[in-house]
Protein backbone atom coordinates (compact mmCIF):
# COMPACT_ATOMS: atom_id res chain seq x y z
CA UNK A 1 0.00 0.00 0.00
CA UNK A 2 1.62 3.73 -0.66
CA UNK A 3 0.95 6.54 0.98
CA UNK A 4 -1.95 8.77 0.57
CA UNK A 5 -1.14 12.17 -2.03
CA UNK A 6 0.26 15.07 0.18
CA UNK A 7 -2.83 17.71 0.26
CA UNK A 8 -2.48 20.00 -2.72
CA UNK A 9 -2.26 23.26 -0.92
CA UNK A 10 1.19 21.08 0.76
CA UNK A 11 4.91 22.36 0.04
CA UNK A 12 6.83 19.47 -2.02
CA UNK A 13 10.32 18.70 0.49
CA UNK A 14 12.91 21.04 -0.06
CA UNK A 15 10.80 23.32 -1.47
CA UNK A 16 11.29 27.18 -0.23
CA UNK A 17 7.90 27.51 1.91
CA UNK A 18 8.99 23.77 3.34
CA UNK A 19 12.62 25.65 4.40
CA UNK A 20 10.75 28.12 5.69
CA UNK A 21 8.20 26.34 8.04
CA UNK A 22 11.39 24.56 9.10
CA UNK A 23 13.43 27.60 10.04
CA UNK A 24 10.11 28.72 11.46
CA UNK A 25 9.49 25.77 13.78
CA UNK A 26 13.09 25.38 14.39
CA UNK A 27 13.47 29.26 15.94
CA UNK A 28 10.16 28.74 18.07
CA UNK A 29 11.46 25.52 19.80
CA UNK A 30 11.85 25.77 23.61
CA UNK A 31 14.25 22.75 23.65
CA UNK A 32 16.81 20.87 22.18
CA UNK A 33 15.11 17.67 21.32
CA UNK A 34 11.87 20.33 19.89
CA UNK A 35 14.75 21.86 18.09
CA UNK A 36 16.32 18.39 16.41
CA UNK A 37 12.26 17.37 16.11
CA UNK A 38 12.71 14.16 17.82
CA UNK A 39 10.36 15.45 20.83
CA UNK A 40 6.68 14.10 21.76
CA UNK A 41 4.67 17.29 22.67
CA UNK A 42 2.43 15.49 24.78
CA UNK A 43 5.88 14.55 27.38
CA UNK A 44 7.57 16.57 29.54
CA UNK A 45 11.19 16.97 28.66
CA UNK A 46 12.50 14.27 31.24
CA UNK A 47 10.83 11.17 29.02
CA UNK A 48 12.79 12.23 26.19
CA UNK A 49 15.60 11.07 28.01
CA UNK A 50 14.85 7.90 26.32
CA UNK A 51 15.35 8.88 22.80
CA UNK A 52 18.45 6.81 21.62
CA UNK A 53 21.67 8.70 20.08
CA UNK A 54 20.55 6.79 16.60
CA UNK A 55 17.49 8.97 16.53
CA UNK A 56 19.11 12.05 17.52
CA UNK A 57 22.28 11.86 14.93
CA UNK A 58 19.45 10.56 11.97
CA UNK A 59 17.70 14.03 12.54
CA UNK A 60 20.51 16.03 13.32
CA UNK A 61 22.12 14.97 9.80
CA UNK A 62 18.84 15.46 8.01
CA UNK A 63 18.07 19.19 9.16
CA UNK A 64 22.07 20.03 8.84
CA UNK A 65 21.73 19.02 4.98
CA UNK A 66 19.02 21.35 4.50
CA UNK A 67 20.06 24.17 6.47
CA UNK A 68 23.30 24.14 5.66
CA UNK A 69 24.56 27.81 4.95
CA UNK A 70 26.58 26.53 1.63
CA UNK A 71 22.93 24.95 0.57
CA UNK A 72 20.35 27.06 1.74
CA UNK A 73 20.28 30.81 1.26
CA UNK A 74 16.70 31.04 3.19
CA UNK A 75 16.63 34.21 5.81
CA UNK A 76 17.13 32.54 9.09
CA UNK A 77 18.84 29.49 7.62
CA UNK A 78 22.01 30.20 9.43
CA UNK A 79 20.89 31.14 12.92
CA UNK A 80 18.44 27.23 12.39
CA UNK A 81 21.66 25.68 11.32
CA UNK A 82 23.68 27.16 14.46
CA UNK A 83 20.63 26.02 16.81
CA UNK A 84 20.59 22.58 15.54
CA UNK A 85 24.37 22.02 15.38
CA UNK A 86 24.50 23.45 19.21
CA UNK A 87 21.04 20.96 20.20
CA UNK A 88 23.16 18.17 18.47
CA UNK A 89 26.18 18.70 20.09
CA UNK A 90 24.81 19.09 23.88
CA UNK A 91 22.28 16.10 23.15
CA UNK A 92 25.03 13.78 21.14
CA UNK A 93 27.06 13.36 24.49
CA UNK A 94 26.21 11.47 27.39
CA UNK A 95 27.66 13.57 29.91
CA UNK A 96 26.10 17.11 29.28
CA UNK A 97 23.04 15.33 28.28
CA UNK A 98 22.58 14.26 31.17
CA UNK A 99 23.29 17.75 32.66
CA UNK A 100 20.82 19.04 30.20
CA UNK A 101 17.98 16.45 31.08
CA UNK A 102 18.42 17.41 35.06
Amino acid sequence: MSSPPPPPDAAPPGSSSSISNLIDRIARSNNHYETLGVADRDKKNEDNASIDGNALKKAYRKLALQLHPDKCKAEGAEEAFKKVSNAYATLSSAESRAHYDR
